[in-house]
């Protein structure tokens, strides 16, 4: 009974020992863990206040980064009043990306109160400067009718400006109304040329078009070579369903 007894008592002091040191590990992963997150959010902070200093130094990226802070609302309270109030000051400064987001928050009323007058400015303004997305915000508004009288051929013209001027997504917004006759002439050659600038910008969305022409012959002749070459092209700037291999559900 004795040695029962013995075996008994070793049998708790060993149960007690691994629940002891379960919960010292238990607690040290939550401290590490703990201060990992601490470490986290001290990192995430910092450009916080490098952007505010910047700011109030009358950086206009600085300014621009800390509204894009408070807009999205991950480092700090999420504050768009606030958010728009550094874009305005950014944009005032010169820098594009802030007049973009400007006229973003005055067209949907994130922020400011919906102006659509104020969008239609902004994106005129950055237009006339040579912005590319600033002459396809405005082509957008002239083909929807926000904040302007609908003109059709007037947004066809300025897709086809920001197009000339390099920008992609002006390249496929004129490719698409030249392909449909929207706004113009339908015509699929002049359509595939657009697409094709839209490429040569390195826009993969008008890679991944222009082979999908050289595969129909809509606008261009079939040219199975051409649709491998654009296909890898489309790939190597990141649009992965061209890429060998990919599938749409694993």
């Amino acid at each position: 009974m004795a040695k029962f007894g013995w075996a008994k008592t070793a049998l708790i002091l060993l149960s007690t020992s691994l629940l002891l040191i379960g919960c010292k590990s238990q607690t040290t992963g939550t401290g590490t863990q703990a201060k990992q997150q601490g470490l986290l959010a001290e990192e995430a902070i910092k450009p916080y206040g490098l952007y505010t200093e910047l700011c109030k130094d009358g950086s206009a990226v600085g300014c621009r980064k800390l509204a894009t802070i408070y807009f999205e609302g991950k480092v700090v309270e999420k504050n768009e009043k606030k958010a728009a109030t550094l874009y305005q000051k950014a944009c005032a400064g010169g820098d594009e990306k802030a007049c973009v987001t400007l006229g973003y928050m005055y067209e949907y009323g994130r922020g400011v109160d919906h102006n659509h007058s104020r969008s239609f400015e902004l994106y005129s303004q950055l237009c006339e400067s040579g912005s590319g997305i600033g002459c396809v915000n405005l082509g957008r508004l002239y083909e929807i009718a926000r904040g302007v009288e609908w003109d059709l051929t007037k947004a066809v013209s300025l897709y086809v400006e920001a197009c000339e001027g390099g920008y992609g997504p002006g390249c496929v917004e004129a490719g698409k109304k030249y392909g449909r006759g929207f706004g113009v002439e339908m015509d699929k050659s002049i359509s595939f040329e657009y697409y094709k600038k839209g490429c040569d910008s390195l826009y993969p969305l008008s890679c991944s078009v222009v082979s999908y022409l050289y595969k129909t012959g809509i606008g261009v002749d079939k040219d199975p070579n051409k649709v491998k070459i654009y296909d890898q092209k489309a790939c190597s700037l990141g649009l992965e369903l061209k890429c060998p291999g990919f599938k749409l559900f694993n």
